[in-house]
């Protein structure tokens, strides 16, 4: 790992071992900019991922709102970007979501979600208060990578439903 890229987000306590071991859970090493061990050491990373899963997922769904459908809905990270002609608050940069997703994953509560894991975290309450998102929630495969993150509340909170901004 190159660690003078300062996008890259890990945690000092993952060996190399437990590096190597992201690619045998079939993870690649090479695509992935955030390693972290939960509270009961295990280790989860996020890759750059696809439409289905992790960054990309997360950038496409979570942020610029081009994976959005009628149905269902989706919440917003506040970068001051424009989804469906409405502009969303400006508390936070790409980088400081993956940093509350690492965040969420060293330091959030932990709970079974069927087989994946799912990680409740307060930013606000967590040394992030103008990030202007009080709870939010990360969601982890059972090999360890990270599939989704999200803001579930707070005063930069927005949220798309059923084809129509909740308010």
């Amino acid at each position: 790992m190159d660690e003078s890229n300062d996008e890259y987000l890990y945690d000092d306590a993952v060996s190399v071992e437990e590096l190597v071991e992201i690619e045998s859970e079939g993870g690649d090493i090479s695509k992935t900019g955030l390693v972290v061990k939960d509270e009961t050491s295990d280790v989860m990373w996020l890759e750059s991922g696809n439409d289905e899963e992790s960054w990309i997922h997360i950038t496409a769904r979570h942020i610029i709102g081009t994976d959005l459908d009628d149905e269902g809905g989706t919440s917003f990270w506040p970068l001051g970007q424009k989804v469906k002609g409405r502009p969303l608050p400006d508390t936070l940069d790409q980088y400081e979501v993956r940093e509350l997703i690492y965040q969420a994953v060293k330091n959030g509560e932990r709970t079974p979600q069927g087989e994946k894991w799912k990680y409740y975290f307060k930013p606000t309450e967590q040394g992030y208060p103008d990030s202007g998102i009080s709870g939010m929630r990360v969601y982890v495969f059972p090999s360890g990578k990270i599939e989704t993150s999200y803001p579930m509340s707070g005063s930069a909170h927005t949220k798309w439903a059923n084809g129509e901004w909740v308010e």
